[in-house]
């Protein structure tokens, strides 16, 4: 337990000899919000600094949910699939068949998806650009100066498009057609 209260850092334990509980000083106005006590214990137990997903219940739960995934690399893609054992027909992108099919691949490398990209962010009038990682791809709209309600938008369609390509190449792979 106190290893618990060493951890959680600025939490104050009140006099137990009056009651039992604990007191948080999370914002300045003296307000307890569930929101501000999850941000500080994240803060102060995770080691995982990178990109914050954007949990809007604008952006449907299995399209958050697969992102979430995307990013930790952790979706049933060939590489990830025979790491596990299971066989696939080819390791190799079913968009092209030209490289290894990985998450970061097929979601930001391939030309499929780098095409997809390319007109997404032009009819956002956003600057294209080439991504190195699902965090990174996902920080593109997370940082910068955009205002609340641009990051949000701009999330949504970010999500969207990642999921959407998910979906092309699934139809590519379990239908065998081909969007062009």
């Amino acid at each position: 337990l106190l290893g618990l209260y060493r951890d959680i850092g600025d939490m104050v334990v009140p006099d137990t000899s009056h009651s039992y509980g604990f007191s948080f000083s999370l914002t300045s106005d003296g307000e307890y919000k569930v929101g501000d006590l999850r941000r500080m214990i994240d803060s102060k137990l995770t080691s995982y600094k990178g990109s914050i997903i954007c949990w809007s219940k604008l952006i449907p739960l299995k399209v958050r949910c697969f992102v979430w995934r995307a990013m930790f690399g952790c979706i049933p893609v060939a590489d990830s699939l025979n790491k596990k054992g299971v066989q696939t027909q080819s390791q190799h992108c079913p968009m092209f068949g030209n490289e290894r099919e990985t998450p970061t691949h097929f979601l930001l490398n391939c030309e499929f998806a780098q095409e997809v990209h390319k007109w997404i962010f032009k009819w956002c009038g956003f600057q294209p650009r080439r991504f190195n990682s699902m965090l990174d791809f996902l920080d593109s709209m997370a940082s910068g100066e955009n205002r609340c309600k641009r990051r949000l938008i701009g999330s949504m369609i970010l999500y969207c498009t990642i999921w959407s390509i998910w979906l092309a190449r699934n139809d590519r792979v379990f239908k065998n057609s081909f969007i062009a």
